[in-house]
């Protein structure tokens, strides 16, 4: 909140002095002072000089401001802010003093105004305080962050997967073998010359958890958009984005596939995904009765493999929503394929799913490219939500052994 000294004049000359003229005080003022007043206000950076004419007569027996003592016992959080500096002196006169009756007067009346003031204080700075305390991040950071990311994902797999995929080498032979081999050989020179892993860099698929505490200043979706749309054209990033029906690519592989959701804190978390549709073709859809159970849940998984592991370069990784709604349980088995390979699952329950689950998929020894082999699977990734009593909906979605992700937290 911003007062003008004049303002703050003003108001003490209405509301602490009331008085018309100088020709004509109140009762309880004594004519024919001789000397005017002076007191010197602090009002944040600013100072200012409040000054009373001749014909005033002082505020206090021995010359300060007794008032504004009174006021800061009344009001403690003024003190330091509007009368910081105060009492200043007042020069002396020789002249009587007002009585006791005009002295209560003038601390009461002064008491309200500031009072008044405090009131107009909280409701509009305190509530403009509480937003500004909050963490501003322009949507333009985000933009950028994405453009960054979009170009890391492309371009080098995180290393868990790489542990995996040099786990699963170890253990295979034959083509399985050299399979893998290749892929590891790919993937390093592709991190070394900074080139995509995969021709096929996806469509941009974006998460952004936002802390309840950030203030995004700007259009996110637009700079997300254009975080994609630089880096796609500066990387020269195969561009895949068209539309569904007339196949008009978009040209810069924009609209990207944006994911928002409220966490708590104050930062924000990134992530990209690129996603090929080589593996996506191959994800499914499953709405069961609650009767199949976790043993329909662990089919539907084995049965998507079964159809689609082959299509989808293996050895794959399964992203498994289960719970929710149709389309809670899609996007909660995307959200799976950005956790680590190493990382446990929720529950011990859906940690045993998971571990059966793979067991059952590479006991189809489907093996690497399809070439058959001990690992059709690196790992199968389960996340539940709650769900209606009259369903169970399963979702899988499929990620080839090409598994790009990158984060950052702004």
């Amino acid at each position: 909140m911003c007062v003008s000294l004049d303002t703050l004049h003003a108001g003490l000359l209405r509301q602490v002095c009331m008085r018309k003229t100088v020709d004509e005080p109140r009762r309880g003022f004594v004519d024919g002072l001789r000397k005017p007043l002076r007191v010197s206000f602090v009002f944040g950076d600013k100072t200012g000089d409040y000054t009373r004419d001749a014909g005033v007569p002082p505020l206090h027996p021995g010359g300060y401001l007794d008032a504004a003592d009174h006021v800061m016992r009344v009001a403690p959080p003024l003190r330091g802010f509007w009368f910081r500096n105060l009492p200043e002196r007042i020069e002396e006169t020789s002249r009587p003093l007002p009585s006791k009756k005009f002295r209560k007067d003038f601390l009461n009346n002064c008491s309200l105004f500031i009072l008044h003031c405090y009131s107009l204080f909280a409701i509009l700075f305190l509530s403009q305080h509480e937003v500004c305390c909050m963490r501003i991040i322009k949507a333009e950071e985000i933009g950028a962050a994405v453009a960054g990311l979009c170009v890391d994902a492309a371009c080098r797999l995180p290393e868990d997967v790489l542990g995996a995929l040099r786990a699963a080498r170890d253990r295979e032979e034959g083509a399985a073998r050299a399979v893998l081999e290749q892929i590891l050989e790919n993937e390093a020179m592709a991190r070394a010359a900074r080139r995509p892993c995969c021709q096929d860099t996806g469509l941009a698929v974006v998460f952004l958890d936002i802390g309840q505490d950030v203030f995004i200043e700007g259009d996110v979706n637009a700079a997300v958009d254009a975080g994609v749309r630089e880096a796609y054209t500066k990387a020269y990033l195969r561009k895949s984005s068209l539309s569904a029906l007339s196949r008009v690519n978009t040209g810069d592989n924009t609209p990207a596939v944006l994911h928002v959701r409220f966490v708590p804190g104050d930062r924000v978390t990134v992530a990209v995904a690129p996603k090929g549709f080589g593996s996506e073709n191959m994800s499914r859809l499953f709405m069961l009765t609650p009767s199949e159970g976790r043993e329909g849940a662990l089919g539907a998984i084995v049965e998507t493999a079964r159809l689609g592991a082959a299509n989808a370069c293996p050895p794959v990784i399964l992203g498994v929503g289960v719970g929710g709604t149709m389309e809670a349980a899609a996007i909660l088995a995307k959200r799976q394929l950005l956790r680590s390979l190493s990382s446990p699952a929720e529950t011990a329950d859906l940690a045993a799913m998971e571990e059966e689950a793979l067991a059952r998929v590479n006991a189809l020894r489907i093996g690497p490219m399809g070439f058959g082999g001990k690992t059709t699977a690196l790992r199968v990734l389960i996340g539940e939500l709650p769900t209606h009593l009259a369903g169970l909906p399963v979702a899988v979605n499929v990620q080839c052994h090409c598994a790009r992700h990158a984060s950052a937290v702004l």
